[in-house]
């Protein structure tokens, strides 16, 4: 190599470098001066790991100077692949920043469907992502005859995946036909199956503790989720009268069955859309020999098992009938929730758990509920076996509970029973009656002092009562909880009236000097305990009022209709106003 060529390669490089730090940091000048040394440099290697400036740029979110640089290239150079790959179209896709892609599809049309290395689409990454703005733009720039139809099958099924029904909607628009395909786990109306909507959305830590605390106060907005649930209602009804148009239908809803599916997560609208059109599906069984009703029973979904109060004297049947291992359905319901069904905390699964068994045991026969499985277990038994652990992790959980809260208990009884005889202002030294005794701020600290030491002793005997208890499983499904809800009521309400009878002492002596000072200082004292107490007993109650509210509910039939006439009860409308 001589002199002249490494001079070349050493420029090139360096250039590769400038050009490089322009495209991460978006500075066009700087780049344009480049260019005019080394215009190759638009659409080359501009690293040794295959870096392109117009990918950088893309991925970097850079708008302007990826319309400039566009401008500098042919259509064929945007098809290029990085060293990773990818088209510069790919990575703004997965940027979702419509005003990128529109500048490269202007120069070169066919870019929705130039492929990777892996051979995915920019509609794909878009899809995969979840960039819903960026795939609307991409779906009306492409046709039906640009992919295949494999591929639009996946780019629907990703997009129902991702809870992105409005798109899913106009990619079954673009073809229907891709309502009956299938592949090895059903069709897409089985993958909608499987999903749960409110579950699914309120993964975050913010929307799960504002959505389940039925102790907050502040106003709870619920539009996102009934958008989401009445998209995939729509989309649900739309796959399943493609699906009807099909001579084969029962064919379709078989491998796996598609309300079996639907019973693991508790989606019961699709079960009810599906039962409306074909009654008899409700009695089909999987592999094992369950219903969707042991299935309910499997997975803890109420919702579903609620339905079982609509089919009459036919629940017998479901009730009698016995797996490949001997188990009936009460059987089912004494096995441990699985993981992926254990919505609530550890600490008040077994009252959960409790109260599922007895309901499941009021509907099936006496008979069956000393049935023994294969393995020689009864129901009860099995219960017992299953639920050994937990029953440990309960007790253990409601000890410690009990023993701290009885611990603040012992504390502020002490407290305010020394309180009551060392009144503020003092007693007069003669008579011994209490000096600020015909002032209204002390008769109000008197109530607080008889109401919080009435609360902490009446804390306290429950908390002992739960401390002494026998913990037997029965008595984790109303004895226990009912005791522990009942104790922390009676202390929240001797803390809160501890604390008012510790301001209303302050009122009582320092009502006429510095009032203003004293009253703003107390009140935000007052305040910060409040909040602190309210917000820490919240934790501990809400743990108990879930598996109260929902063992109230699981007994009543369900509000959805179960052989009910199908009708479609959804807006179409804002669905073709997008795009």
């Amino acid at each position: 190599m001589d002199l002249s060529t490494l001079n070349i390669n050493t420029s090139h490089r360096s250039n590769g470098e400038s050009m490089y730090r322009a495209a991460s940091e978006g500075d066009w000048l700087a780049a344009e001066i480049i260019l005019q040394h080394d215009p190759n440099l638009a659409f080359d290697y501009i690293t040794e790991d295959g870096d392109r400036a117009l990918h950088v740029a893309a991925a970097m979110k850079h708008k302007q100077f990826v319309q400039k640089l566009v401008e500098k290239m042919s259509p064929n150079d945007l098809t290029l692949l990085d060293g990773n790959g990818y088209t510069a179209c790919c990575y703004a896709a997965m940027t979702g920043i419509v005003e990128i892609a529109d500048a490269m599809l202007k120069k070169n049309p066919n870019l929705c469907t130039a492929r990777d290395k892996y051979g995915k689409t920019p509609l794909h990454k878009a899809a995969s992502r979840a960039k819903a703005e960026m795939l609307w733009y991409f779906l009306n720039s492409t046709e039906v005859a640009d992919l295949p139809k494999e591929e639009w099958f996946d780019l629907l099924l990703v997009t129902i995946d991702n809870g992105m029904y409005d798109l899913a909607f106009e990619i079954l628009e673009k073809d229907r036909s891709l309502g009956t395909m299938r592949n090895d786990e059903g069709t897409a109306l089985h993958l909608l199956a499987r999903l749960d909507i409110t579950s699914n959305y309120f993964k975050s830590k913010q929307g799960r503790n504002w959505m389940r605390n039925p102790l907050i106060f502040f106003p709870v907005s619920t539009i996102k989720v009934d958008e989401m649930q009445q998209d995939q209602c729509f989309l649900a009804e739309k796959l399943w009268t493609e699906i009807q148009r099909e001579p084969n239908v029962l064919e379709l809803m078989k491998n796996p069955p598609i309300l079996h599916e639907a019973a693991k997560v508790g989606n019961v609208e699709l079960i009810t859309m599906v039962t409306r059109d074909y009654p008899n599906l409700v009695w089909k069984t999987d592999n094992n020999g369950y219903t969707i009703f042991h299935i309910a029973v499997i997975y803890r979904r109420e919702n579903v098992f609620r339905l079982i109060h609509q089919i009459g004297a036919r629940k017998h049947f479901v009730a009698i009938s016995i797996d490949k291992n001997g188990n009936n359905i009460l059987h089912l319901a004494a096995k441990l929730a699985p993981l992926n069904a254990r919505k609530i905390s550890s600490e008040s699964l077994m009252q959960r758990e409790v109260k599922w068994f007895k309901v499941v045991e009021e509907i099936v026969p006496p008979p069956c509920r000393e049935m023994k499985n294969k393995d020689g277990h009864t129901p009860r038994e099995l219960f017992s076996i299953q639920h050994k652990a937990l029953l440990e992790k309960g007790e253990t959980w409601m000890k410690n509970t009990a023993d701290s809260c009885m611990l603040i208990a012992t504390i502020l009884l002490t407290v305010v029973f020394a309180a009551a005889f060392t009144v503020p202002g003092g007693n007069n030294g003669e008579t011994g009656i209490p000096i600020h005794l015909k002032s209204k701020w002390f008769t109000t600290f008197i109530i607080n002092e008889a109401v919080a030491l009435l609360g902490s002793t009446g804390s306290m005997v429950m908390f002992w009562t739960i401390m002494t208890s026998s913990f037997e499983e029965d008595e984790f499904m109303m004895m226990l909880p009912n005791q522990l809800m009942i104790g922390l009521l009676c202390l929240l309400l001797a803390l809160i009236h501890a604390i008012s009878a510790f301001v209303v002492a302050y009122f009582v002596v320092f009502v006429k000097e510095r009032a203003g000072l004293v009253i703003s200082v107390i009140a935000l004292v007052y305040g910060v305990l409040f909040c602190a107490i309210f917000f820490e007993f919240n934790r501990v109650w809400l743990n108990l009022l879930l598996p109260v509210s929902f063992s109230r509910t699981l007994s009543f039939p369900s509000r959805h209709n179960l052989f009910g006439r199908h009708e479609t009860r959804h807006d179409t409308t804002r669905y073709y106003q997008k795009g």
